[in-house]
């Protein structure tokens, strides 16, 4: 695959999965041995069907989730992206009970692809950005 067609694989995997809820992009993009590199809650399954869960519980807690990917930079099968997710803290997320707040989360995702399908991702959020917006933390 070129580094363009790896680029528009990550983006459409952020708009429909994410920004859609299309959980079906899971099944479709990634590759069955996938590995995950972002600690993850302990009740979120390996592999694909906790990536499903990781959505799922986004789009739960922030139901007009909103996925933007400002840049994508590839080389061979390494896709790196800058992303932001935002939305309104509606629903419950990470036992946080709605604060009905508004939130923007900057993060980066990288990701390994083996034969077409996303094989490895790592991704580094602002988690202390996500908190100080959930009134959880001070603001600086």
């Amino acid at each position: 695959m070129t580094s363009h067609t790896n680029e528009a694989l990550l983006r459409r995997f952020y708009d429909e999965a994410f920004g859609k809820g299309k959980l079906s992009m899971v099944d479709e993009q990634f590759d069955r041995n996938f590995v995950e590199h972002e600690p993850l809650p302990p009740e979120v399954k390996p592999g694909p069907e906790g990536i499903k869960q990781l959505i799922s519980a986004l789009r739960m807690g922030f139901p007009d989730l909103q996925v933007a990917v400002h840049g994508t930079v590839s080389q061979g099968d390494k896709v790196w992206a800058h992303v932001t997710l935002s939305g309104t803290h509606k629903g419950a997320f990470m036992n946080i009970p709605p604060t009905q707040r508004p939130v923007t989360v900057q993060g980066a995702t990288f990701i390994t692809l083996r034969n077409g399908r996303i094989h490895r991702v790592t991704r580094v959020w602002d988690v202390a950005g996500l908190l100080r917006s959930l009134g959880l933390l001070p603001e600086l």
